[in-house]
Order: C-alpha cells, then structure tokens, then sequence
C-alpha cells in the first residue's frame, strides 16, 4: 500500500509538472521583456533590417534564418528550398515568394528581442511534451551585417540554466515584400505582453484583420 501510495504521488506531481502554468514566476522572471503597443527598439540604428539574416556557412543542427523588426520582433522564417543555402542567398528576391507560411498567414512562431549594448538577447517559446518550454538566445552584434550567436539556453530552474555556447555567424541578405511583423504567431500569446488589455487589443485586430481577408 505505501508503494503504491508512493508511485501515486510521484505520478501526480509529473503530471502537475507538465501541466504548471506557463509562464510560472521563475520563468517570467527571465524574460528579457514583452510587447507593448508604440516599441521602437532602435535596431536599424544597429543593423540592417530591410531583409533577413541567415548563416553565412551550412552547419548541423537547426539554425533557421529570421527577420529582425524595430517593434521587437524576432521573425524566424523557413525557406521553401530551406537545404540550398546558395537560393537563400539571392539579394533582394520577393521574400513572401520564397518562404513558407500557413494558410492563416503565419510565417513561423517567433520570439521577442530587446538590445543590450553590443547583444541581442531573445525570447522565444516551445512546446516540449505537456508544457511550454522558454529559450533564450544571444548575439553579438558585429557590424550591419553581421550577428554572431554565441549563446543559447533552455529556461528550467535556477540550479540547471546553464548557457551553451554557440559560433555561429549570420549575415544579411537584402530582400523585398517582406511578411508583417503580425505575421508571427508568438504575438497571439498573453504570456509575450506586458499589459493583458493590450494583448486584447492586438488579438481583437487580428481576428479583424483575418475576416477582412477572408472576404476577400
């Protein structure tokens, strides 16, 4: 009976586990920040934005190329030739011709980035399992056209957050018709707001937004 009893408990507390809100306080804690109407991050001061950033050699492991928006968004898009990194290097091509988005018109999850000095610190979110899971991702910001990611971490306690090093070099490629920043879903997420009444807001305008383009 104790056994069981034991196997009962621990069984429970996996399942509270994975099924904890998100974000819990530890978890919001480490967001680098959230949208809220009017941002302007400064990031063309920066950077070059009018296109997207994407690695500047082919490596192993899943290194998508993104879009950086003056609002905070960090847009990652795919390709619909994502194995040739030659066609993704074509300068100033129809950006919505080439990349892959769903027929509501969402070109990739996405995150939010804020600047700090010399480094771009972004928040993004997945799904492991039964829970959202938040990650974390640093690059140093070498000139206007190149973005080194040299840091990357999944967000589980304190004792266990430990950065992993990453050298991977982006480089920008020019590009016209690029997707709307709205055009990320992580945007659709209380949990990516600062204010709950604004999070409405952005959310009514969407579904606005989404019937006017069904009509037509």
């Amino acid at each position: 009976m104790r056994m069981r009893n034991l196997l009962v408990f621990f069984g429970l507390f996996v399942l509270y586990a994975c099924w904890s809100p998100f974000p819990n306080a530890y978890e919001r804690s480490m967001q680098v920040g959230r949208f809220r109407p009017n941002i302007n991050t400064g990031i063309a001061k920066k950077v070059n934005i009018n296109g997207y950033y994407v690695v500047t050699h082919k490596r192993v492991g899943t290194f998508e190329p993104f879009i950086l928006y003056s609002d905070g968004t960090f847009g990652n898009i795919v390709f619909k030739n994502r194995d040739s990194l030659y066609e993704q290097k074509k300068q100033d091509a129809d950006l919505m011709q080439e990349i892959i988005s769903s027929e509501k018109g969402f070109c990739g999850g996405g995150g939010y980035y804020e600047i700090k000095g010399d480094t771009l610190e972004v928040d993004k979110v997945y799904r492991y399992q039964l829970r959202k899971v938040l990650a974390k991702d640093r690059f140093k910001i070498i000139d206007k056209n190149h973005l080194l990611l040299f840091s990357g971490m999944w967000v589980v306690s304190k004792k266990e957050d430990v950065p992993e090093p990453y050298d991977v070099l982006y480089e920008f490629v020019p590009a016209k018709n690029l997707p709307p920043s709205t055009s990320f879903g992580c945007k659709l997420n209380k949990y990516m707001w600062e204010n709950k009444a604004d999070w409405k807001a952005y959310k009514q305008r969407m579904k606005q937004q989404m019937i006017i383009k069904r009509g037509n």
